[in-house]
């Protein structure tokens, strides 16, 4: 192929001389690389790109728009992660809008006022964050309001807008919502976006790009081939669990939960709703877990996490979901090693 083309659905360059490569076409006139055709038809990754994209390339290409404004996408599972990994310190001195995607995964009863509040209020204790321009938008791909809303934030802010964030959070879905078809190729899997592309959309430039790769996230840390059936399609559904004497929760060997309650304590979980959770005596719990050894994905290389005295708080285990404790004495967290967890306040 002598004339360098793009995928229309990743950015790759297409090419058709190496089928094990990412661009690969069968024939020079098609738009779609076989990845993306595969992913979209057969939801097939023939091809893993973890280890081609780095965090350091994607981040020497932002340079190339000092001007822009860029939009920081994270989503409402892994919002506090995301800030606790200081990547918006990284934009200081620019244009940022910052989107909090996938909110309709929170219950249909949230008040989504209420939690913009608590975002904020989560942002603030970043100290010395300074921006020429900042706004923070509550939105999800299927937000028939999100272009109107969108094009607000952006009015004579820059010319060209650039969609930057962490794997998995949506970005690609967003800009198809924008655009209005499915032009960009969306998936449960990190790096479905190979290359950064420029698409024209009315008097501006949008640019997308392939999402940084977190390491603390849950997703990098568990076998790749659980993360479509992990994937979030419906609102969560919190489970509730009053507790007066010392507990353990596991949910499919993602995680483990011990609890040592104080008067009044209550857990809420909210997580994937396709995940079961299994409750039994924490004088119990090691015996469960040895005996369940090859369904947990924590065992021989874990992160513990203890927090004391928790009043009313949410714990979030990045990219999985949070559980909001009341009254804990002590919580013990067992996570896949490098998962990250926090600590934060209450979001709904």
């Amino acid at each position: 192929m002598s004339v360098v083309k793009i995928c229309k659905g990743c950015g790759a360059v297409l090419q058709n001389e190496f089928p094990g490569k990412a661009g690969y076409v069968m024939k020079a006139e098609q738009e779609l690389c076989q990845r993306c055709f595969r992913i979209r038809h057969y939801n097939d990754l023939t091809i893993n790109m973890l280890d081609e994209i780095t965090n350091e390339a994607i981040a020497k290409e932002l340079q190339n728009y000092a001007d822009a404004l860029f939009v920081v996408v994270t989503d409402i599972l892994s919002f506090s992660g995301f800030l606790k990994e200081g990547v918006l310190k990284t934009f200081e001195g620019k244009k940022v809008l910052l989107l909090i995607n996938k909110i309709d995964l929170l219950p249909k009863n949230a008040n989504l006022d209420k939690v913009a509040r608590n975002i904020t209020r989560e942002l603030k204790a970043i100290k010395d964050l300074k921006f020429s321009y900042f706004d923070i938008l509550l939105t999800h791909a299927k937000d028939d309001h999100f272009r109107d809303l969108f094009e607000e934030c952006v009015h004579g802010v820059a010319k060209k807008i650039v969609f930057v964030g962490n794997f998995n959070t949506g970005k690609s879905s967003l800009i198809n919502k924008l655009l209005g078809d499915d032009r960009l190729t969306v998936s449960s899997y990190p790096c479905t976006t190979l290359g950064f592309q420029e698409i024209p959309y009315g008097e501006y430039k949008i640019y997308d790009g392939p999402g940084s790769l977190s390491a603390h996230n849950l997703l990098m840390n568990i076998p790749q081939e659980l993360h479509h059936s992990l994937t979030f399609t419906t609102a969560l559904k919190p489970a509730v669990y009053q507790i007066y004497s010392p507990q353990s929760y596991f949910a499919e060997g993602l995680f483990r939960l011990d609890i040592v309650p104080d008067e009044n304590c209550s857990v809420i979980f909210y997580i994937n709703n396709k995940l079961e959770i299994h409750r039994t005596k924490t004088e119990n719990a090691q015996r469960y877990a040895e005996n369940n050894e090859k369904g947990f994905l924590y065992r021989g290389s874990h992160d513990t996490y203890s927090f004391g005295g928790v009043h009313k708080n949410d714990l979030e285990i990045n990219g999985f979901g949070f559980i909001t404790l009341k009254n804990v004495r002590k919580a013990t967290v067992y996570v896949p090693e490098n998962t990250a967890v926090t600590l934060r306040g209450t979001i709904l």
